[in-house]
């Protein structure tokens, strides 16, 4: 417990100690300023910026991981419930789950990836966009109008959600295009 504790304390006081950098003529920032260039300087790392690669192998990479994360656990999922059902052969799950989506995705060309990056999201989009609007409209079509004012609010909100499908339409059109 003791050895935790000097650890922790050891670790915060290296990484004060690296945040309280001095200007090139020797006069300290200040606080404020230190702590903006710590946080873009732990940001950059997460952006990738430092290695200055274009958006497109940028985004190829992001999606390679994502695509990783999800053909694993298919992977493990699939040979967890199949063929090594057994609890010690859930390493050789692990092992095989990894070397199959490793090798997925590596041959996997970029714009594969692009195309499903785009797709995938093409398709949350519309759903984001889509799946309110068909809520909205069977709200609508089921509660009944009895009198004038309710009917004519409904014909409205149906305006409105045909004004918004043929938005979202046009706007999909374009993007397939693109895709």
């Amino acid at each position: 417990m003791q050895k935790k504790w000097l650890m922790r304390f050891f670790s915060i006081s290296l990484l004060a100690l690296t945040g309280c950098v001095t200007k090139a003529g020797g006069t300290p920032l200040n606080f404020k300023e230190t702590l903006q260039e710590l946080i873009r300087a732990i940001l950059d790392v997460f952006t990738l910026e430092f290695l200055q690669l274009t958006d497109q192998t940028r985004m190829a990479a992001f999606l390679r991981i994502l695509l990783f994360i999800a053909i694993y656990a298919a992977m493990y999922e699939v040979l967890t419930n199949t063929i090594l059902r057994n609890p010690q052969q859930r390493r050789t799950a692990v092992v095989v789950s990894i070397i199959l989506s490793l090798v997925s995705i590596i041959t996997l060309p970029v714009e594969v990836l692009l195309t499903i990056g785009g797709l995938y999201g093409s398709i949350i989009g519309a759903a984001f966009i889509l799946v309110p609007v068909a809520i909205t409209f069977f709200i609508i079509w089921g509660t009944p109008s009895t009198t004038r004012p309710q009917l004519i609010f409904k014909i409205g909100a149906l305006a409105i959600l045909l004004w918004v499908l043929t938005i979202v339409s046009k706007s999909l059109s374009e993007l397939g295009s693109v895709v």
